[in-house]
């Protein structure tokens, strides 16, 4: 035979030895792309509805009304003092 000679022996602890250095970076690999993944899935449920959000605004509108008509009110007060 003129083939090339397999050594099974040598094989196998080819193949031992590539998988204790390739397992552990393939999980390193999918946790790093896993955890962005899963960051902004568990972020997207969380966020709050639409109605959450209309009422969320609703309550800036009126802060933002009370804040308006407080600085007319200051306003108009000092408009009388001459100084």
């Amino acid at each position: 035979m003129n083939g090339i000679g397999f050594n099974l022996t040598t094989i196998a602890i080819a193949w031992v030895a590539a998988s204790v250095i390739l397992v552990p970076l393939l999980i390193a690999g999918v946790r790093f792309a896993l955890v962005p993944l899963l960051d902004t899935l568990t972020r997207y449920r969380a966020a709050p509805s639409a109605s959450g959000l209309d009422e969320r605004l609703a309550r800036i509108e009126a802060g933002i009304a009370r804040l308006a008509s407080e600085r007319d009110d200051l306003g108009a007060g000092s408009a009388g003092r001459t100084s």
